[in-house]
């Protein structure tokens, strides 16, 4: 059964994950969120909570990781845990998923170079960015807006499964 890291940062976009793991729970894709605060409940930024992990799961073994979007992308970047966990993943060619604004994780690690991506219009500007709803390119599958959930969550479950 494959396994998602989930780092979860207070401001998260509650559609963009709580939809996007309901589509990973129906596919039976285990999915760990971990509270990169220490955290044992993280708010979104609209009120909704979830319950998180406090301290990195390094027991555990991890096919991907999925970066949501919202505000706390912004808090995100600060951490170089996570960015070094990026370019970890990157370099495992195991999956990198992100969408809205969390591709600006992505691109700080290093990791969209030479691949293929979209983001919210407003975030994670870079020479490969395409105007698209989801797009999958090698490792990464990213998605424009938490309008883009549903197939973006579908897009990482195929790739998940090839």
């Amino acid at each position: 059964m494959k396994n998602i890291l989930v780092p979860v940062q207070t401001g998260y976009e509650e559609t963009e994950l709580i939809t996007t793991l309901n589509i990973l729970f129906r596919n039976k894709i285990n999915y760990t969120l971990w509270s990169v605060e220490g955290l044992d409940t993280v708010k979104s930024s609209h009120e909704a909570f979830v319950k998180t992990k406090q301290f990195f799961p390094a027991e555990k073994h991890f096919d991907a990781i999925f970066i949501p979007g919202g505000p706390a992308v912004k808090d995100l970047l600060e951490y170089d845990e996570i960015i070094h966990l990026v370019k970890k993943f990157n370099e495992e060619n195991k999956i990198i998923a992100s969408i809205c604004a969390g591709p600006e994780v992505l691109l700080k690690a290093g990791v969209l170079e030479g691949k293929k991506y979209t983001a919210h219009p407003e975030f994670a500007n870079g020479e490969n960015k395409l105007e698209k709803t989801v797009v999958a390119n090698k490792n990464i599958v990213s998605g424009k807006d938490y309008e883009a959930t549903v197939e973006f969550a579908n897009k990482l479950v195929q790739e998940l499964n090839n």
